[in-house]
This record gives structure tokens, C-alpha cells and sequence, in this order.
């Protein structure tokens, strides 16, 4: 019986496969990424081998002239390995498959970040970045998961992401304007005094305009 033999497919050996199908040395490489030459042969050639950021490679997938997301799906293993999690590698990408859309990788690390729930406070940054960035619906699924997981209902994690979440709703529709009034209504008097004078202009502007 014929036996196949399997090669695991990870970002390394496909940075190198695309590399050997383009003929680039890791010099030429450098020269149209911009990445260091020692950064890329560090992630490349070291064992261990140096972890890659989402902005390298996506800089390597314009080079490679891949769609934008070039394996996000194997780009978990470059965040979390067993249990250490590496929140400056971890946090873009996660910003990065929601302005993509990669729902598919979001659910993948929040189901590994959420066994421990401590882990939440890296939802509400990337929550947080998003939100800061103008792109509030992209928000809005993080500060629900903040907030279905957050016990603490005083936290400031919890009630500002109450609070972000009835600003992002905001201009979605009347019926939904009204929902998030009532959902957020509650917490407002928790807020921090500037948080609470901002909502409470906010409130008014949904409630009578």
C-alpha cells in the first residue's frame, strides 16, 4: 500500500515555497518587503525561529501578490503558544481580520483567549483600537464579548464597553437606538464623571433628536 507523505503546512515554509517559486534569495526578499535582512532571516533560519508580525506578513503577501490575509489562519500559533500569549503580536491581528473580515480566525483565538477569563482585557483593546479608529461596527461584537464574559458589572472594562457598545449602535436605526438607550441607560451613573457628561449629551441627542 502506497504511503503519502505529509508536510505541515505553516507560514515558514510558505514564505519559503512562494520565495523558491519566485526565485528571491532572502536578499532580494528584504530589498521588495523592506523587512531587515536579519529580521526575516531570523524568522526564517532560527530555531526557535523569530516570530513574524501581521505587518510583515502582510507585507510579504503584496510582494508574493496574495490577497490581503495571506494565512491569518496559521498566524494564531505566532500569538499564543501553550499558554503564554503575546498581546503586541495578538491585538493587531486581531484588528487587522476584523477590518478584513475574517470572522472564521476571530472565533478560533477567543475561543483559546476566553479559557482564561482574565484574557478579556485583550478583546477590549482591540475593541478599544477599533472604536478610536472610526470603525465602530467592527467594535461592536468585542465589547459584546467583553461584556458577556466581564463579572464584575462596576469594572471600567465592563461599563465603558456598555458604553462604547450604545455609541456604536448609535444611527443603525430607530428601533435600534432605542434598544441600546435602554441597555445602557442603567450603567451610565457608574461611568467616571467625563464619561458620564459625554453620555449623558449622547443620550439626549438619541432620545429627542
Amino acid at each position: 500500500m502506497e504511503t503519502r507523505k505529509t508536510t505541515q503546512k505553516s507560514i515558514r515554509s510558505e514564505i519559503d515555497k512562494n520565495m523558491k517559486e519566485n526565485g528571491y534569495t532572502l536578499s532580494k526578499l528584504s530589498e521588495l518587503s523592506g523587512v531587515n535582512p536579519g529580521d526575516l532571516s531570523e524568522i526564517l533560519n532560527s530555531n526557535p525561529p523569530r516570530a513574524i508580525t501581521i505587518g510583515q506578513l502582510d507585507t510579504l503577501a503584496k510582494v508574493f501578490e496574495k490577497a490581503p490575509g495571506w494565512l491569518y489562519e496559521l498566524y494564531p500559533e505566532e500569538c499564543i503558544a501553550e499558554e503564554k500569549i503575546s498581546r503586541p503580536r495578538l491585538i493587531p491581528y486581531l484588528v487587522r481580520c476584523a477590518e478584513l473580515g475574517h470572522q472564521d480566525c476571530i472565533e478560533v483565538v477567543v475561543s483559546r483567549l476566553l479559557e482564561n477569563p482574565k484574557n478579556v482585557s485583550i478583546l477590549f483593546t482591540v475593541a478599544e483600537q477599533l472604536f478610536q479608529n472610526g470603525r465602530k461596527p467592527m467594535s461592536v461584537p468585542f465589547y459584546q464579548l467583553v461584556i458577556e464574559t466581564e463579572k464584575d458589572s462596576h469594572s471600567d472594562h465592563f461599563l465603558i464597553s456598555q458604553y462604547r457598545l450604545f455609541r456604536a449602535l448609535q444611527g443603525t436605526s430607530p428601533e435600534d437606538n432605542w434598544k441600546a438607550v435602554i441597555r445602557f441607560e442603567p450603567y451610565r451613573n457608574r461611568l467616571s464623571e467625563n464619561h458620564q457628561l459625554d453620555a449623558l449629551l449622547h443620550l439626549a441627542n438619541a432620545c429627542y433628536i
